[in-house]
């Protein structure tokens, strides 16, 4: 086996839109060195990439700045592909590739979803209004509809009862 194991990948229309190129080439045995303890061998880390970029299920922003970050059910052993890709002057390389538990998924698929707008200007806002990145073109508060308490219903004295009692 050489120092490094190149190959190249065809990636999903969406991945190819996003990179600029339909192709991302990969280093399996430096991707393999990372994390022996979740790849079989080299082959296996070339078998998770191309099930991952070839149609995944979440493609998200990575960690690492202008880099996508790609995710896929596995089929074959319950677990979750992840692939990061970077554009690197005009070259795609996959500069991270590994397995996680399926909750891992769910997590990700959660935290990569887009905030919606909420359907009426009516509606309260959200925690996700909050943390958008445009919250000018969102609910405010001040268009929620409110109801302010007329009655106030009194509640009695502990003490004064306690002193009574004695």
């Amino acid at each position: 086996m050489s120092d490094k194991e190149l190959e190249i990948f065809n990636l999903c229309e969406r991945l190819a839109e996003l990179l600029g190129d339909k192709e991302a080439i990969a280093d399996l045995k430096r991707l393999y060195e990372k994390h022996p303890e979740m790849f079989k061998n080299v082959q296996d880390v070339a078998d998770t990439i191309n099930e991952v970029v070839s149609e995944p299920e979440i493609i998200t922003n990575a960690k690492r700045e202008g880099a996508i970050l790609a995710a896929k059910k596995l089929e074959q052993n319950h677990k979750m592909g992840e692939v990061a890709i970077e554009n690197d002057n005009g070259t795609n390389i996959v500069f991270h590739a590994n397995k996680k538990r399926l909750s891992e998924f769910n997590k990700l698929e959660k935290a990569s979803r887009l905030l919606v707008e909420t359907p009426s200007a009516e509606a309260a806002p959200t925690w996700s209004n909050r943390c958008a990145d445009n919250s000018n073109e969102l609910s405010k508060c001040d268009k929620a509809p409110s109801t302010t308490a007329t009655n106030i219903i009194p509640q009695e004295n502990k003490n004064k009862i306690d002193f009574q009692a004695k």
